[in-house]
């Protein structure tokens, strides 16, 4: 039991540190019965009295194993015997696949939703989560092989709005040994021993690759998490000062003047670009989008355009303007913006005018 202090310890700094949660909250935790989600309903469990918060449960059935709804009754069990309020949600994901789409995306947003209509219902501020250290590193991996940036790189947030992650301070093995002093035996999804999605062959296959050059590749990943997370951070500030300072924000239209821009570093270019194309069209583009974007603020002259991800940028007199659109049909969505239904349809005349010449 002594290592279980050690454990409960260390779960309660992580929380203190990111402030996870403060003293009164109710916590909803998520468990499906496997070792990590159970490991984590357990330890707060025990750490609620000395943290004075209050803790509920939620199993989402996705109704994909046949196993889903005995795993559920073991939950329940658990929660029976440690008077723990349970809160079982059932959600249909073979329907939202049958109309296309990934299953595992699909199961992500059912259990998301289920989780926070459950947590709305029961006045819980928190749902708590069970990705740990092992997870964070595959993360890493993960957006490393997508080739993403900083902020991908950052890995998952201990705290990311209602969302909290306790046990990204913990290592799997760590919560095995923490499971040792009870006597359930949790439950096992067999779909993690198939290397069909590219998590599980991550998880499978690679890190223990990895691991032969590096015993402590993943607590390396972790670090490296934490590292790229504070300046993801330090970045993002800085380039919320320049839009709150140097661009003019309408709707769906932004302006700034490109001799500021300019002066900014490339990196943080790129990072007000994404956060621009976000405010007008609610899209991130791509690397390639955003870099279309900084080379024609760069070189463009006026009445030069461009677009990507439903952004469309259009430069005029030493300003870069931004609006909802695409170049495919040359108008920004945002130039339309209260004008009568007769200019729309000379537009349209005059486009098709033009296509027949």
């Amino acid at each position: 039991m002594q290592g279980n202090e050690k454990f409960l310890r260390r779960v309660a700094s992580y929380a203190h540190k990111h402030a996870l949660w403060r003293e009164g909250e109710r916590i909803l935790a998520a468990v499906s019965g496997g070792p990590d989600s159970l490991a984590l309903l357990l330890a707060l469990k025990l750490l609620a009295v000395k943290e004075k918060i209050n803790i509920g449960c939620c199993c989402v059935n996705h109704h994909l194993r046949a196993a889903a709804g005995k795993e559920a009754e073991f939950v329940e069990s658990v929660c029976r015997e440690w008077n723990i309020p349970f809160i079982l949600k059932e959600v249909d994901v073979q329907s939202a696949v049958r109309n296309g789409g990934s299953i595992e995306t699909a199961a992500r947003d059912f259990r998301y939703k289920a989780l926070r209509e459950a947590a709305r219902g029961g006045g819980y501020a928190k749902i708590a989560v069970a990705h740990h250290g092992d997870d964070q590193a595959e993360t890493v991996l993960y957006h490393l092989l997508r080739g993403s940036g900083v902020t991908g790189l950052s890995g998952m947030k201990p705290i990311n709005g209602d969302i909290i992650r306790p046990f990204l301070c913990v290592s799997k093995n760590e919560i095995k040994d923490f499971l040792k002093d009870f006597s359930y035996v949790p439950c096992h999804d067999e779909s993690n021993d198939v290397e069909d999605a590219v998590r599980n062959r991550i998880r499978l296959s690679l890190v223990p690759e990895l691991i032969s050059y590096n015993p402590r590749v993943t607590e390396s990943l972790r670090r490296t998490a934490d590292i790229f997370r504070e300046e993801d951070l330090f970045m993002e500030e800085k380039a919320d000062v320049f839009i709150s300072s140097c661009v003019e924000h309408d709707n769906d239209k932004c302006v700034f003047f490109i001799a500021y821009f300019l002066a900014l570093h490339i990196a943080l270019q790129r990072r007000v670009i994404r956060k621009i194309c976000c405010m007008v069209a609610g899209r991130i583009p791509s690397f390639e989008g955003t870099e279309k974007f900084i080379f024609l603020i760069g070189a463009g002259k006026t009445g030069s355009v461009t677009s990507s991800s439903g952004t469309f940028l259009e430069i005029q007199y030493g300003k870069a303007i931004f609006y909802k659109g695409s170049t495919q049909n040359r108008i920004p969505a945002g130039k339309l913006k209260n004008v009568g239904t007769s200019a729309a349809v000379l537009s349209d005349l005059v486009k098709r005018l033009i296509e027949h010449l």
